[in-house]
């Protein structure tokens, strides 16, 4: 179909994609279930949720209300966008209707292989592989503010081969750029005023300035792999690394206090052309102290 648009269906039990989308415009899917029965509760899955093939552009999956929402769920992969500058907006991957019963994906979630893709504000969860993989050598995503956890494999895996280590300088390339990741030093909390964020991030050498926004989740436990995923999104945090300058940040949120233990982590995302994004940090356990005369996190 080219620049199709598929509105409050439910689609289940293909044994190929649900919906295929092999125009040069993408489609517009907003309001569907994909994978599920009528209800969104029961598995009804299809061998792709959606598929979109290369050359097509643009495209919208799901939307800024939650009727644009599209359950994607039950399906051997949920969405495999290999078309340039899709948007996947507001979904429910791998979850029933209800947002929070398990109804995953026997795959990824979401294998984005093309460049200038959108993946934001989406719940992918219970996925029995990554929650969100990117391939492709020259593959640019920006993945912000999705609630991604309980996935079989990373959260975010850049290249679908496991944790890809940062590098000095961040010189290497590839989907994403390979972009480096943050690495947590300490998120301590205190009671009643705020919390502290700092670690360090790797930029590219040579560079004049680099600004960079790092997203910090909260997550009950971390992943096998010491890399956790991103349950909770409780702050977004824009940082400066001038050529030159410590590769060290130092962050203050007032107003947000987490309990003791929770397991912390990062993304780093970039303008480089395209918006891309990292994979997810390892983790660090956030501490808690309640002296509040150190309210400004500094001692």
């Amino acid at each position: 179909t080219d620049r199709a648009q598929f509105f409050g269906l439910a689609i289940g039990n293909f044994g190929g994609a649900a919906i295929l989308a092999n125009g040069t415009s993408g489609p517009v899917l907003r309001g569907n279930l994909i994978g599920t029965d009528a209800t969104g509760m029961l598995d009804r899955g299809n061998g792709i949720g959606v598929s979109i093939v290369p050359g097509a552009q643009g495209g919208v999956i799901g939307g800024p209300f939650a009727h644009h929402r599209n359950v994607i769920s039950g399906n051997g992969a949920g969405i495999i966008a290999s078309g340039n500058y899709p948007t996947i907006w507001g979904n429910y991957i791998g979850t029933a209707a209800n947002g929070s019963s398990a109804l995953g994906n026997d795959n990824s979630g979401i294998l984005a292989q093309g460049t200038g893709g959108r993946i934001f504000e989406n719940t992918i969860r219970f996925n029995a592989a990554r929650g969100i993989g990117i391939s492709g050598a020259a593959s640019r995503t920006s993945i912000r503010r999705n609630s991604v956890n309980a996935n079989g494999g990373l959260g975010i895996d850049l290249g679908n081969d496991g944790v890809t280590l940062n590098d000095p300088d961040d010189a290497d390339s590839g989907p994403n750029e390979l972009l480096n990741f943050p690495v947590l030093t300490r998120v301590r909390s205190t009671v009643a005023a705020g919390t502290l964020v700092e670690g360090t991030l790797d930029r590219p050498a040579g560079a004049t300035a680099l600004s960079f926004e790092l997203d910090l989740y909260s997550n009950t436990s971390c992943d096998a792999s010491g890399h956790g995923e991103g349950e909770l999104l409780f702050a977004t945090i824009a940082i400066d690394l001038p050529s030159g300058s410590s590769e060290a940040f130092s962050a203050w949120i007032p107003g947000v206090v987490l309990p003791a233990g929770r397991a912390i982590t990062a993304t780093a995302s970039s303008a480089l052309g395209d918006d891309i994004t990292s994979e997810f940090s390892a983790c660090v356990l956030s501490t808690q102290v309640g002296e509040a005369v150190f309210a400004n996190g500094f001692e």
